[in-house]
């Protein structure tokens, strides 16, 4: 188990092979942070693809560029995301987790920490 840091969000690198990933109050994601919080995740997870638990909850809404940047790099890095988070801020992540989920890697919303920790979990290859 390991943790990193990037600007934008904060790693740790559970036993059960699970990336937990946080987001950062008041950061909003950018292409660069994104390249950067790829970086500081690649340092927990290692080479290896891993599902992950993304918590939202302090999210700013990132520009389109940046989700775009993202939705390119998601699929090289992990084997699935459950995205954790208050329903106002899964509406900050509109369409992206759909569209996502349909065509890149599997993707799923939760209210709750634990069942998105199930869900991922139960992704590892």
């Amino acid at each position: 188990m390991g943790t990193a840091d990037s600007t934008l969000m904060h790693f740790v690198m559970g036993d059960d092979g699970v990336v937990r990933a946080t987001s950062k109050p008041g950061v909003e994601p950018t292409i660069d942070l994104l390249r950067e919080a790829e970086a500081a995740c690649r340092l927990v997870r290692g080479e290896k693809r891993r599902p992950a638990v993304w918590d939202v909850r302090q999210m700013v809404k990132p520009n389109p560029t940046a989700w775009i940047s993202f939705m390119e790099t998601a699929p090289n890095n992990l084997l699935a995301i459950a995205i954790v988070g208050d329903p106002l801020h899964i509406e900050l992540l509109g369409s992206i987790p759909e569209i996502m989920g349909r065509l890149l890697l599997p993707v799923r919303l939760f209210t709750n920490d634990a069942e998105a920790l199930e869900w991922a979990a139960a992704r590892i290859e």
